[in-house]
């Protein structure tokens, strides 16, 4: 369907991937992640159609495959990328079997396939936080503490979702802490060398104890009070 790679639905969407010519940050890339990551890799030299254009299915539970579709009989289109989340807004925790059969599914119909997470506060004994002010990253970061004991409990829940997908083949455009350079989420507009500690500390988590080579990382700011870094 789409991931032959000669995609016929180049149009701006509400996001897009681009990439510099340099290799992936994981030297034990799979081969399906680096081919991948060169396709992006080529738009950016191409004369034209170097937009990637996707569709966003739902979070969670509610994940599912209309919204490609509709986007098809419509347009007559696939979108190129399909995306989901890994939170399940209405059930308020994180839920990743639906996800990933939804991705599963676009991944072998051809399509490409984008993962994030609308994570919870792990600073937040009651749960939920998503919007939380105030929150100390330092205590994600340092051990011997309960936030850092919550925190790694949620990476083990998204790494075990994503390693679902990995044994399924599927190259995943993990985007974590999205839009963190605005302050409306629990991890947004904070100090960037304490952010850059974070965002190092889930990917050497991922990568290294985790073993998660189908992952091209996805820095992805919006307009907020805060630069990105």
């Amino acid at each position: 369907m789409i991931r032959a790679f000669s995609l016929s639905l180049m149009v701006c969407a509400s996001w897009a991937v681009a990439a510099e010519d340099v290799g992936p940050a994981n030297t034990h890339a799979n081969a399906d992640k680096r081919a991948v990551f060169q396709y992006f890799q080529g738009l950016s030299v191409a004369p034209e159609r170097r937009i990637v254009s996707g569709q966003f299915s739902n979070f969670g539970k509610e994940a599912n495959l209309r919204s490609m579709t509709n986007v098809y009989k419509k347009t007559g289109h696939w979108p190129a990328i399909m995306g989901v989340d890994y939170a399940d807004l209405g059930g308020g925790g994180l839920e990743t079997a639906k996800p990933n059969k939804t991705a599963i599914a676009y991944w072998e119909q051809g399509g490409l396939v984008t993962v994030s997470a609308h994570l919870y506060n792990p600073a937040n004994i009651h749960g939920g936080g998503l919007r939380d002010k105030g929150v100390d990253l330092t205590t994600l970061l340092t051990a011997d503490n309960p936030t850092h004991t919550r925190w790694f409990q949620e990476l083990d829940i998204l790494a075990a979702g994503l390693q679902e997908l990995r044994a399924a083949k599927v190259v995943v455009l993990w985007r974590p802490f999205h839009e963190m350079n605005g302050d409306w989420f629990w991890w947004g507009g904070k100090d960037p060398d304490t952010f850059i500690r974070l965002w190092r500390q889930m990917f050497d988590y991922f990568t290294i104890e985790k073993g998660l080579d189908n992952l091209i990382w996805v820095y992805s700011p919006n307009h907020g009070k805060k630069t990105a870094s």
